[in-house]
């Protein structure tokens, strides 16, 4: 498998961004795929790089990994829709496992 490489997305990853958002069935909500992105999207990653408390999640996990682990826990669960394949391999980047099988029912 090909190393991944994590970094800060830039303005010209936008048009990528947008086209996985329009990919993914569950979170699917009619995005505007174009070349150049639509002004909304441009004034909305301005807006989230602007802001001083934006970090990467990247960053951010491993450093609550470790707190997690500092504080005596020793397992941390994910849940994630099956859908969602692109997610559940970036999980996996990050060490989590496929362990357990859920269910629900809806009412």
């Amino acid at each position: 498998m090909d190393k991944v490489e994590f970094r800060k997305a830039r303005i010209d990853d936008l048009p990528a961004i947008i086209a996985l958002l329009s990919e993914d069935a569950m979170a699917r909500v009619g995005e505007i795929v174009s070349d150049p992105p639509a002004p909304e999207y441009l004034r909305a990653f301005q807006e989230i790089e602007a802001d001083p408390n934006n970090e990467l999640v990247v960053e951010l996990l491993p450093h609550a990994f470790g707190r997690a682990q500092e504080r005596g826990c020793g397992v941390i669960q994910l849940t994630s829709n099956k859908a969602r394949i692109n997610a559940i391999r970036f999980y996996k980047t990050l060490g989590f496992e496929n362990t357990h099988e859920g269910m629900k029912k809806t009412l």
